[in-house]
């Protein structure tokens, strides 16, 4: 908070030396501060990327293994993850059937007894649990289908030093996505619905998605990447970050309404505040506290 205090200060400084000096030294000065904004929106990137280098060194150097279940989705109409550490990546597929491979990451430096290893490996089960038509996903002790195995593992070995990677094949007609994930990737693959995402530290990553239902996405600390094909009119799409970049890519033919937001880091590609494009549609808020928000360009466009 006060490294942010001070980044205000020196921001302001740079302001009223531009006014007070004239129109060369506003240019140098105008410059300085994009260097200092382009600075500080990599705080939350950085953050993010580190988190994610330390789950790559885990993959490198320590032990794994893999779990597979499938079953039918039925009526059941969303899929739900609270995830601690790890990366989970969902793809559109079609049919009904959910398929899940589980890979289970132990990093050797807590991980050295061998026979705990092998305990929670013989233990370690993914299965799905319906509740209000929502899939919630978890992977748990064989004999504890409400208990995850982190906390599980913690609680009989005084130890849960791994980490639990998804992919995810999902149906076409779960339309409703809520994945929790407090450190790694989250990454969704030509979904169409209404997305529910909260990322502690990591990357936030959606490939070629539909919006067809209110969605927000929170990220506290790391980038939020998105390419849009369509949004529905009567839908909406807040993304969010407190510490990191937003970069989107819209479809040229969507309409919609655009608002950014940065307390702290620079837009391009966009006006700053509210704009319509093709005439306006469907509310899209990107809003940083720190971090640059960049909208690629579009062939079409009006303000």
């Amino acid at each position: 908070m006060r490294k942010q205090s001070m980044m205000a200060v020196k921001i302001s400084s740079l302001l009223i030396f531009a006014v007070l000096v004239g129109c060369d030294a506003a240019n140098n000065a105008e410059e300085a501060l994009n260097q200092e904004l382009d600075k500080l929106a990599q705080v939350g990137n950085i953050a993010g990327d580190s988190a994610l280098a330390i789950s790559d060194q885990v993959k490198r150097e320590g032990k794994e293994f893999e779990l597979t279940t499938a079953q039918e989705a039925g009526a059941a109409e969303g899929l739900g993850i609270d995830h601690a550490v790890g990366n989970i990546e969902l793809i559109a597929v079609p049919g009904n059937e959910i398929k899940v491979k589980t890979t289970v990451w132990f990093n050797e430096t807590f991980f050295k007894n061998d026979n705990i290893r092998t305990q929670v490996t013989e233990q370690a089960a993914t299965s799905f649990t319906l509740n209000d038509g929502t899939l919630e996903l978890r992977t748990h002790p064989r004999e504890d289908s409400s208990k995850s195995l982190w906390d599980w593992s913690q609680k009989q070995f005084g130890d849960s030093g791994f980490m639990i990677d998804y992919v995810i094949e999902v149906p076409e007609d779960l339309h409703h996505i809520r994945i929790k994930n407090d450190v790694g990737k989250i990454r969704l693959n030509e979904l169409k619905g209404a997305f529910e995402l909260q990322l502690g530290a990591g990357e936030i990553w959606l490939g070629k998605t539909e919006i067809t239902g209110n969605s927000k996405i929170v990220s506290e600390a790391g980038s939020v990447k998105l390419d849009l094909e369509q949004i529905d009119k009567d839908s909406t799409l807040t993304a969010t970050t407190s510490a990191g970049s937003i970069t989107a890519t819209f479809a040229p033919s969507m309409k919609y309404t655009l608002d950014t937001q940065t307390e702290l880091g620079q837009i391009t590609g966009a006006s700053r505040g509210q704009s319509d494009v093709n005439g306006g549609g469907a509310k899209i808020s990107l809003t940083t506290s720190v971090g640059s928000i960049k909208v690629n360009p579009q062939t079409a466009h009006d303000s």
